[in-house]
Formats: C-alpha cells, sequence, structure tokens
C-alpha cells in the first residue's frame, strides 16, 4: 500500500495557523492602541511626477535683485545667488539663497522648500528668512506660458505684520529664469524682481560692490559679474 503524503496539507494547516495568530496579535495590539507602522508603510505614494517640473532649477544661480517700495521713487539694487536641491527622497525642492543689498538692509539669507501636494493638484512652498520673516504659498503651473504662479502669506516675527505675497516665476531659457514678488497688503508694500543666471562648472560666483546714490532716494549697489577659473 502507497504511503499518504500529506506535506501540503501540513503546510495549508501551517499557513492559516499563522494567519489566524496574526490576525489575533493585530487586534490585541489594536485593543492597546499600537500603530502598525508597516502597513502605513505600505500607503506611501509614489513620487508625483508633477515634481519633475521643477528638475531645470537644480543647480546654482546668481544675477541682481531689484526692490522698489510701491508709492514712492525708492529703489534699492543687490546681488545674489541661489542653490536648488533635491531633499528627502527628492519629494522636496530646497531652495536656499543669499542677497547683498543697498540702502542699509544689507545681507538677506532665506530657505524656501516647494513640493507638489497631489490633495490640491498644486504646489506648496514655505519660506524663512534671516529677518525672520516666515510664510506659506500655494503655486499654480501655468503650462502655456511655463510659469509657476504663487499667492501666499507671510509674517514677521519681529513686528507681527503680515503681508500678501504674488509671486511669478518664469524660465527664459534653460540658463536664465526671472521672478517678481509683490506685496499687495499693508499701507505702503514693495515689489521685489531679479533675473538669474546658471551658474556652470568650472564658473566662479562673483558681486562686484556698488556704492549708494543720494539722488531721489535711489540705491544701487551690486553689478554681479562671473568670472571663468
Amino acid at each position: 500500500m502507497n504511503d499518504i503524503d500529506f506535506s501540503e496539507q501540513v503546510k495549508d494547516l501551517s499557513a492559516s495557523v499563522g494567519r489566524l495568530v496574526s490576525a489575533m496579535q493585530d487586534r490585541a495590539n489594536t485593543a492597546k492602541g499600537y500603530v502598525d507602522f508597516a502597513k502605513i508603510r505600505e500607503l506611501q505614494t509614489e513620487r508625483p511626477g508633477e515634481l519633475d517640473r521643477l528638475e531645470g532649477l537644480v543647480g546654482d544661480w546668481e544675477g541682481p535683485t531689484r526692490v522698489r517700495v510701491l508709492g514712492t521713487d525708492q529703489i534699492l539694487e543687490g546681488f545674489g545667488v541661489r542653490h536648488f536641491a533635491w531633499a528627502i527622497d527628492r519629494r522636496y525642492l530646497f531652495n536656499t539663497w543669499k542677497t547683498h543689498m543697498g540702502g542699509g538692509m544689507g545681507q538677506i539669507e532665506a530657505l524656501e522648500i516647494w513640493t507638489w501636494d497631489p490633495s490640491i493638484s498644486r504646489y506648496r512652498t514655505w519660506w524663512f528668512h534671516s529677518w525672520g520673516v516666515f510664510g506659506t504659498g500655494i503655486v499654480t503651473y501655468n503650462a502655456q506660458t511655463g510659469e509657476f504662479l504663487m499667492e501666499g502669506d507671510e509674517r514677521n516675527s519681529l513686528d507681527g505684520k503680515e503681508s500678501r505675497i504674488n509671486t511669478r516665476v518664469a524660465g527664459i531659457d534653460p540658463n536664465t529664469i526671472s521672478w517678481r514678488a509683490r506685496d499687495t497688503l499693508g499701507e505702503r508694500g514693495y515689489e521685489i524682481s531679479g533675473t538669474a543666471h546658471r551658474v556652470k562648472p568650472g564658473e566662479e560666483r562673483g558681486r562686484e560692490g556698488g556704492e549708494e546714490t543720494e539722488s531721489g532716494g535711489t540705491v544701487r549697489e551690486g553689478a554681479g559679474r562671473r568670472r571663468s577659473r
């Protein structure tokens, strides 16, 4: 008489018992208030493809910056450098920048972060700079013009003043970007604009100092120039 092979039945029974024990353990952990982080991890989504639109910003940039105080003839000019880099599994684009401005403003440093929010199908951004200003905004991409249009709010932690900011960022060509930010809240407000050029490998970041002028309340500083090594 042939022997009966129960190996498959034993495997099935073992698997069933394993699933039962696991289910009982899950229920026990849930009753204790435990969180199953492994299951939460399984819900992680793929990196949004919309972030690829920001890829062209990655790298080093430099160029002039201009500040105009609305309602006056006061204009301040300066020169700044920017560095864009991906962080946190390439889901967040970090923009660190430093600008030297005339008119007593001196040096300003800042950090800006961009990501894609699928719940609103738009980008979110946060920014913080050395004057104690911090803010957040929503960015819409205009596919026809290739521009990023941001509307957000910021607060100065030093005096508590709030501002409503509208910003337009556009790519002129693969190596040139421009932007314009306008404060539309408050008694006077301001407009900041500038153009930045990509710093290519082998080029040195540069800046030429300027001197202040007294005509018409206008201050001009920083003509900026790159030099090849």
